[in-house]
């Protein structure tokens, strides 16, 4: 499902479980707090906010670089986890949680 389109009130909910959000293509680009652009998979806080998991996962190890562009803070996870083992860039000064 592409969260994007869940803008008409659906929403994702894996319970205590772990819901996993990742590119369709590998080595694209997230960027956490942005919306989607050309080669980039952007992940808005309201996106974030129509996921509810014990534990949200975003990327695997074919994600390219995870950037956080804006403030996130997803109101029905538990749990946030970003599966990409290299070092997340932060492109603005903001309180992460």
């Amino acid at each position: 499902m592409d969260l994007g389109s869940t803008g008409g009130g659906q929403s994702i909910n894996a319970g205590a479980n772990i819901a996993t959000l990742v590119q369709k293509t590998n080595g694209q680009l997230i960027n956490l707090g942005g919306a989607d652009v050309n080669g980039t998979l952007g992940l808005t806080n309201a996106e974030l906010n129509t996921v509810t998991a014990g534990k949200l996962r975003i990327g695997d190890l074919q994600s390219g670089a995870i950037t956080i562009s804006a403030p996130i803070a997803p109101a029905s996870a538990s749990a946030l986890n970003l599966a990409r083992p290299v070092q997340v860039s932060v492109a603005s000064q903001h309180d992460y949680r």
